[in-house]
């Protein structure tokens, strides 16, 4: 979740304001979850929801911006990400174990997050962090011709069959490292080679891929007679048309917000700690507005609450997040001049990998 950009004066925050949309229409996704249970207008309320500004819409912007303004790994940037998912999923430990008591699964996963895959997008944006170097050296020596000839493939692959075979190749819907390194590298193409498209050309397209998926989606619920929302998954071209739109819409707008970059700042928390909407939506149990017209605005709020929660948990949970990037650090230098101990006089690699800030391929 990489959102570094600048004016001259001030950084901009047409991005940051994305990454805010973002987080809030994930959130909402996952509130209202699979929707199997809800009937009448709150059934198509969530299709919609499901068809426009939905949650793949919204890890497929972040990763767009990660891929625009590039991963640059180090073992700092390394650490400190590591640390941010480390720290908050202990907290959603200490929290699963307070209000569900504990569970020795939940307790392994949160242990390993990111090789349980307890967070997928979170495990898939440290797995394209360490491979970023060698994703950036093609995009860089690859010709903008093969260059594109190369996101064609991939693109047709995993996004344009799936759309209409339904079927994707690893099955499991776009959210996956195959699909964000896809992305990562097509936000590698668009820093390279930015399109010459009228942002009113951008609107529309961004618009009619929204209306396409809404009437897609809301034509398989009504034959099947089950909510379904197939073309608002994250591997179909609806939602990387609307992603790669909202994007590059966002990346053109200039204004500057000093509050929306702070509470953007924070984005990778406001995420990873999604407990507070689990807590909140169970205490006022919103399952029994789901037949009532103002089920969404209710469903909005909790959404705009257990944001509000999670980003003053960001601000609490930084410093114990600091304090595991210093411990991660330590050890590495460590392990560093244990081997230039071990290996006298020579020139290892390894070794200077651990014990240095950059790798840039």
């Amino acid at each position: 979740m990489n959102t570094l950009t600048s004016t001259k004066t001030k950084r901009a925050s047409g991005i940051e304001l994305l990454c805010i949309l973002s987080l809030f229409f994930i959130i909402l996704c996952h509130t209202l979850s699979s929707g199997e249970t809800l009937t009448g207008l709150n059934k198509y309320l969530c299709v919609l929801v499901n068809s426009g500004f939905h949650a793949g819409m919204g890890v497929t912007c972040f990763m767009l911006i990660t891929g625009y303004f590039g991963a640059h790994f180090s073992l700092k940037r390394f650490n400190k990400t590591y640390s941010i998912i480390y720290i908050c999923s202990l907290a959603a430990l200490t929290s699963s174990i307070i209000f569900s008591g504990f569970s020795a699964m939940t307790a392994v996963k949160s242990i390993i997050p990111v090789t349980s895959g307890k967070w997928w997008y979170a495990s898939c944006y440290i797995y394209t962090l360490l491979i970023s170097p060698f994703l950036d050296k093609l995009a860089e020596k690859i010709s903008q011709k093969d260059f594109k000839r190369l996101l064609f493939i991939l693109l047709t692959l995993f996004y344009f069959i799936p759309t209409f075979l339904y079927f994707d190749i690893n099955g499991d819907k776009g959210k996956g490292l195959a699909n964000m390194i896809i992305i990562y590298l097509l936000g590698r193409y668009l820093k390279l080679y930015p399109p010459k498209i009228s942002t009113k050309k951008l609107w529309i397209a961004l618009m009619c891929s929204m209306a396409v998926a809404f009437v897609g989606n809301c034509a398989v619920t009504v034959i099947t007679h089950n909510i379904h929302w197939p073309f608002g998954r994250d591997c179909t071209v609806t939602t990387l048309v609307s992603s790669v739109s909202a994007f590059l819409i966002a990346q053109r707008c200039t204004f500057s917000s000093n509050a929306v970059n702070f509470v953007a700042k924070n984005s990778f928390y406001i995420y990873l700690l999604d407990f507070p909407r689990v807590i909140i939506q169970d205490y006022f149990n919103i399952a029994r507005f789901e037949n009532e017209i103002y089920y969404l605005p209710i469903c909005c709020g909790i959404v705009l609450l257990s944001m509000a929660v999670s980003f003053g948990g960001s601000l609490i949970l930084k410093y114990p997040a600091i304090l595991i990037e210093k411990i991660m650090k330590f050890f590495e230098k460590s392990a560093g001049i244990l081997l230039e101990k071990a290996l006298p006089n020579r020139n290892n690699e390894l070794s200077e990998f651990l014990k240095g800030d950059n790798c840039n391929g």
